[in-house]
Parts: structure tokens; C-alpha cells; sequence
């Protein structure tokens, strides 16, 4: 029997969730802070907080999971345009 790793139970645990329409935050994804209306990063998930980071950097916050929805579309098209490098033509 093998043993699966923390990492590998989460993925599991995601997959499972994204197909049944439950969204949960995941490092690296963009989240709307629902107290706020704020939207950042999620950078990390430590001891029931989720730790976001404004798009293009700033000061880090810390919410509970709970609090935060995931991002529509547009919301996360624009964060992805603010954290784009600018480019010369």
C-alpha cells in the first residue's frame, strides 16, 4: 500500500472540489478578500489564514480562508494586466 504525501492528499482534495463546483484558494491563484473587496495573490496558507499579496507587490494581509471567493473573470484579467511588464514598442 503506498502512502500519499500532504501535497498529493491536496491535490486529490482539489481535483475532487473543482469537479464539483467548489472553488477553494490554492498558492499562487488570484482571491477577492470578501472583507474588503480587495483581490490579491494567495502567497500562502498557514494555520487557518490565507496570506494575499497585492497584485504588482505591496504589503502582505492575512483573511481567513473562508473569507475569500474566487475572482471573476474580469476581476483576474485585470490583476493579470496590472503584474504584466510593460512592454516597448
Amino acid at each position: 500500500m503506498a502512502h500519499r504525501t500532504d501535497a498529493e492528499r491536496q491535490r486529490r482534495q482539489n481535483l475532487a472540489n473543482a469537479s464539483a463546483g467548489i472553488w477553494t484558494p490554492t498558492t499562487g491563484t488570484y482571491a477577492v478578500d470578501t472583507t474588503s473587496g480587495r483581490i490579491g495573490e494567495v502567497r500562502k496558507l498557514f494555520d487557518g489564514s490565507a496570506y494575499l499579496v497585492p497584485p504588482g507587490g505591496g504589503a502582505e494581509w492575512a483573511v481567513p480562508p473562508d473569507r475569500l471567493r474566487q475572482p471573476t473573470d474580469a476581476e483576474e484579467w485585470q490583476a493579470r494586466i496590472w503584474t504584466s511588464p510593460a512592454r516597448l514598442t
